[in-house]
């Protein structure tokens, strides 16, 4: 097992976590889902040492902090049940095969692989974005948009258990956010990002509306501005004007970074656009392992686009 693997073995047996409680949690919430203590992965993890400094930081300071444990109950009550990742429905041969990887470990592995965002402007190429129960509609739209359309696009649905089994980062908007984007590059701060309330910011009730360059609008809590000595005197969005369900994130562009290698096994299902792409699913990769599902709402708009439109957007 390699160093960083022995780190997070580390950091997780460091949580005092009632065993029995959160198996029996575990097993209700995730049967489909692998377990913590499954094989390694062969592929080794690119992962920088502010990163690994992080988390060890975070450990020591924090020796009995129940953070899966948070993580479970905010999902539980906010009724989460996946998180999704959308992708080229040319790259699902190489994603069963090896699971989801950043684009660092995809170069390093020599991967082909078609890319979404190959710049990866909030500089974290070792990282895999997810988003919670609805995609990331923004960006979405954007890289459908630039392709062709014999180019279709997948939505694959993950469980929801990689937030606590796996290192993450929980991104209250855009990770690429400007505010966002200063958390993540200095180390001192880029662990709070990782603890439970975090996670809970994404569901806040009250963001700070934050106007980006293509005239749309992002969300970032007070908290997060604070922790950057910045003060606002500027409007706020309200969860509750938004009239979404309870497991959407408040922004829609509020992301996961898995810092780890997402194994196959993670795969809950597949989602298509229509009966069209199901088809030819199936005729290319007869033998995935998931089912496949015509989900044709997460290839559109949330309901509340209004409040976060840009010129983009048509």
């Amino acid at each position: 097992m390699d160093i960083l693997k022995r780190i997070i073995r580390w950091v997780r047996d460091r949580r005092n976590i009632g065993k029995q409680q959160t198996t029996s949690c575990c097993v209700q919430a995730e049967e489909a889902c692998v377990a913590t203590d499954a094989e390694p992965t062969k592929y080794h993890l690119t992962k920088s040492s502010h990163e690994i400094d992080t988390l060890k930081d975070y450990a020591e300071r924090n020796p009995n902090n129940s953070r899966t444990e948070s993580i479970m109950r905010i999902c539980r009550e906010r009724r989460v049940e996946e998180l999704v990742h959308f992708t080229s429905i040319h790259n699902l041969a190489t994603i069963f095969e090896y699971g989801l990887l950043s684009l660092d470990d995809l170069e390093r592995l020599e991967i082909k692989y078609d890319y979404n965002d190959e710049d990866r402007l909030e500089g974290m190429r070792n990282a895999i974005c997810l988003s919670v129960s609805f995609p990331n509609y923004k960006m979405f739209f954007k890289y459908r948009k630039s392709k062709s359309k014999n180019y279709p696009f997948v939505v694959i649905s993950l469980c929801k258990s990689i937030l606590w089994e796996l290192s993450c980062i929980f991104c209250p908007t855009n990770a690429a956010q400007k505010h966002i984007s200063a958390l993540l590059k200095d180390s001192r701060l880029m662990g709070i990002l990782s603890e439970p309330e975090a996670f809970e910011d994404m569901f806040s009730e009250k963001l700070c509306r934050i106007k980006t360059g293509t005239g749309g609008y992002v969300g970032v809590p007070q908290r997060l501005l604070r922790l950057l000595r910045e003060g606002w005197t500027g409007e706020y969005i309200q969860r509750a004007a938004l009239d979404i369900p309870l497991h959407y994130t408040t922004d829609p562009q509020a992301e996961v970074l898995c810092l780890e290698n997402i194994k196959h096994d993670y795969i809950k299902k597949v989602y298509v656009e229509d009966e069209k792409v199901k088809r030819e699913l199936v005729s290319h990769y007869s033998n995935l392992p998931v089912a496949i599902e015509v989900k044709s709402k997460f290839f559109g708009r949330r309901r509340d686009y209004k409040h976060w439109k840009d010129f983009d957007w048509v």
